[in-house]
């Protein structure tokens, strides 16, 4: 993905999550934390799970975005991560507020 494909994009991805990997998409959707816990001191089922959505949706956005945008961006979660994705390339609610003004006149 090119940042000037990002809206485009991000439907997409979400309809893919939606049909091939609900509960990333849920982690994405309701955002998971783990409390700063790695995998290995999970102990209930339930929150592997929720981990290993998180981490897989986390793996598929390094995937499909290239490495020039993703580097640049310091997360702590996968909602967090998505956030700072959505800034970087269609800018701040500032931003795209000046831009939408811009474009009137």
């Amino acid at each position: 993905m090119a940042i000037e494909d990002y809206n485009r994009w991000a439907t997409r991805f979400d309809e893919w999550l939606q049909a091939f990997a609900y509960p990333s998409w849920k982690s994405l959707k309701n955002g998971y934390s783990s409390g700063g816990l790695s995998g290995q001191s999970l102990a209930d089922n339930d929150e592997i799970e929720r981990y290993v959505a998180e981490q897989k949706c986390i793996a598929l956005i390094h995937q499909s975005v290239r490495d020039d945008i993703i580097l640049l961006i310091e997360y702590d979660n996968l909602k967090d991560l998505r956030e700072k994705l959505r800034v970087k390339c269609v800018g701040s609610a500032e931003i795209v507020k000046n831009k939408k003004k811009l474009l009137r006149k």
